[in-house]
């Protein structure tokens, strides 16, 4: 289950890739009702969360099989190569394994 307030945006990406957004607002100051938005998880998706400073454009180049790279490179590739010089930037990117 995924909730979010404010400018972020939750990926998942692996057998169907899937964009979930948060609602707007502010957390404690201009909140909208939040929505709970359901998924389901298959063993070696990716899970991306990024704030609006990364660009949301981005796209995964089947050809050099980023989205397969350990975490770390991911998150860091998309703050680089995608991140906004004019506001703050922020990404978690996992893993996910069913055992």
């Amino acid at each position: 289950e995924y909730v979010g307030t404010g400018n972020t945006v939750f990926r998942r990406f692996g057998e169907q890739d899937i964009r979930l957004v948060s609602r707007d607002g502010v957390v404690g100051l201009n909140m909208r009702t939040p929505r709970i938005q359901k998924l389901t998880l298959n063993n070696r998706d990716l899970l991306l969360m990024c704030t609006d400073g990364v660009s949301d454009k981005f796209r995964f180049d089947p050809g050099n099989n980023i989205q397969h790279q350990r975490t770390s490179i991911i998150a860091n590739k998309l703050v680089s190569e995608f991140g906004k010089s004019y506001d703050d930037v922020g990404c978690i990117a996992l893993r996910y394994r069913d055992h």
